[in-house]
């Protein structure tokens, strides 16, 4: 049986380039150590020293001897540090996974709401331009649009470009349906906590802003948690759309 051992171990003398096995485990010792050219056997002398790998060359002037256990410990190490980078991988794809399937969630309910918007929009236009005694016509209809949309007592965004700013929403549609809106952030964010206040004014301006959530409850904010934020961008971000919309349609629209 040893000699067996033996002539299985001198075999391995026969490989002339184990550089390509070593410099795939990327391990500290292997990166800083050339053995390129070299030849490589087992060796077990003692039964209480541990097995060494001997590195060596023809004439055996240059020999480098390395614990076989030394080589496992760091296959092992390279190995479990692959499984932990493969582990964060795919935490990080079913987490990205997670954060999109929100946001087109998110996305599909806000454009729920801006339909209803939509038809209490249309209506009030109507309702408008028949109180003012006003020529239904396309030119008076987009003037009653942006009359409409840009209210000083509306509820605005507050961010974005000057025509995110400007556009706000009616107060009284708002306040009949927050909470609508804060039924889709809790469909979105379960522990969703929203505001009491419900507005927050500009002591400057008096301009009113919408306010979904409790900021103040918050304990660990992230951007990538703030499904306020980005339903209140959403909101106000289709709101344009259908305002631009509602100025192009034609008089048959509005007779609808």
């Amino acid at each position: 049986m040893e000699h067996k051992i033996n002539r299985q171990l001198k075999s391995n003398e026969d490989i002339t380039d184990i550089t390509e096995v070593l410099e795939e485990t990327k391990s500290w010792w292997f990166d800083r150590t050339d053995v390129n050219g070299y030849k490589w056997k087992l060796v077990y002398e003692n039964h209480n020293e541990p097995t060494q790998v001997h590195f060596y060359k023809e004439d055996m002037t240059d020999t480098l001897s390395i614990n076989l256990s030394t080589i496992f410990d760091s296959l092992l190490r390279e190995y479990n540090h692959h499984l932990e980078v493969e582990k964060d991988i795919e935490e990080r794809r079913v987490k990205e996974e997670i954060q999109e399937n929100k946001k087109k969630l998110l996305e599909d309910k806000v454009i729920e709401v801006i339909k209803s918007y939509e038809l209490f929009l249309k209506q009030k236009i109507k309702d408008e331009i028949t109180k003012q005694d006003i020529k239904p016509n396309i030119t008076n209809i987009r003037k009653m649009v942006d009359e409409c949309s840009i209210l000083t007592n509306g509820v605005h965004y507050g961010l974005g470009k000057k025509r995110m700013r400007s556009i706000s929403i009616s107060k009284e549609w708002y306040l009949e349906n927050y909470d609508k809106l804060t039924q889709i952030l809790f469909s979105i964010d379960p522990e969703h906590i929203p505001s009491s206040q419900k507005m927050e004014t500009n002591n400057r301006t008096q301009i009113l802003f919408m306010v979904l959530d409790d900021y103040t409850s918050t304990d660990h904010f992230t951007f990538d948690d703030d499904w306020s934020g980005k339903m209140r961008y959403s909101f106000y971000k289709n709101l344009d759309l259908l305002l631009r919309k509602m100025k192009k349609s034609p008089i048959g629209y509005w007779k609808s």
